[in-house]
């Protein structure tokens, strides 16, 4: 299968099987899936990822029971996000985003706010399985000009180094 994830302003995109069927801001990330070698239609589903402002995919990831993981940008402060996650909570002028997309495209596993008090935005996303115990780690890169962009005890580089730093942030599934 084929997944890409972007952005879009229009209002007709094609969302047969979706979690959000309509755009709600003046642009939207959306998700699509494709299976090239389907008989009847290449398109599995596709949908929208937004809230009320701006919002952009810049990146995914899927694993081997073909959940997709898609990161982003979002200027939404009602982005869609779901319970139990690191952030429920805009974070600034924009965020970086983190969401799982069950394989049929209508449901979030997950969906968080990944950002400070400035601004965030996710870039690229990939994902490595812990050979021992099976676990997923998701894996995000973006940006930040946040100085108080969330960090680990661990971490290589607490503070922002410049106006904008590049991030790494990894998540276990």
């Amino acid at each position: 299968a084929i997944y890409i994830t972007g952005s879009t302003a229009s209002t007709n995109l094609n969302t047969p099987w979706a979690f959000a069927r309509t755009l709600r801001g003046s642009g939207d990330a959306f998700v699509a899936k494709f299976d090239p070698g389907s008989t009847t239609s290449s398109l599995v589903y596709s949908t929208y990822l937004g809230g009320g402002s701006v919002d952009s995919g810049t990146g995914i990831a899927v694993d081997s029971t073909f959940h997709a993981y898609v990161t982003g940008s979002t200027a939404s402060a009602d982005f869609p996000v779901t319970s139990g996650t690191f952030s429920v909570q805009a974070g600034g002028s924009g965020d970086a985003f983190v969401t799982k997309i069950h394989p049929s495209g209508e449901v979030l596993i997950y969906s968080s706010y990944l950002g400070g008090s400035g601004l965030d935005s996710g870039a690229g996303i990939a994902l490595a399985v812990n050979s021992n115990t099976g676990e997923i780690y998701t894996y995000v890169t973006g940006t930040t000009a946040s100085a108080n962009f969330p960090v680990t005890i661990g971490a290589f580089s607490k503070t922002r180094g410049g106006a904008q730093d590049a991030f790494v942030a990894m998540i276990n599934d």
